[in-house]
């Protein structure tokens, strides 16, 4: 079976991704923190 446009588009329907997992901002805001006291202590 060739891949074409064809089959491609059956193919992405058969695919089980889920919808991409977005983090939180409390999420973000706590890996700032964190870095940024890593930083400060490398400096």
């Amino acid at each position: 079976m060739p891949f074409d446009p064809n089959s491609a588009k059956k193919a992405g329907k058969k695919s089980k991704r889920g919808p991409a997992k977005k983090e939180g901002p409390s999420i973000k805001e706590k890996m700032e923190m964190l870095y940024e006291k890593v930083l400060d202590d490398l400096l």
